[in-house]
């Protein structure tokens, strides 16, 4: 199941008028080619996972909730919004605990 986090992050080359029609299909279980999405991560080690908006709705995450903090168009895209995330917690915060920042804030 994919959940929106309160605040999503976009990357410069998501349109502001695209940005509700996206949320829409990934909502109804629709992935779009070359849309990645930065979500919780599965391994505690790291900040993030970098999924491309297509494997969110595969059998391997079926039973778990997905929480989306950013969406991106194409994967470079992803990789340079998710430093602009933790830079932008990093300034808000001076740490790197994203679960509680991103995906659990009080």
């Amino acid at each position: 199941m994919v959940v929106f986090t309160e605040k999503i992050f976009y990357s410069e080359n998501i349109k502001e008028r695209k940005r509700a029609g996206i949320l829409g299909k990934l909502e109804k279980g629709k992935g779009q080619g070359n849309i990645f999405c930065i979500t919780s991560p599965t391994n505690p080690e790291t900040l993030f996972d970098i999924i491309p908006s297509k494997e969110l709705f595969k059998r391997f995450y079926e039973n778990d909730e997905v929480k989306i903090a950013g969406i991106a168009k194409g994967k470079d895209e992803a990789c340079e919004l998710a430093g602009k995330m933790v830079e932008a917690m990093y300034a808000a915060t001076a740490g790197f605990d994203t679960k509680s920042f991103f995906f659990d804030p009080e």
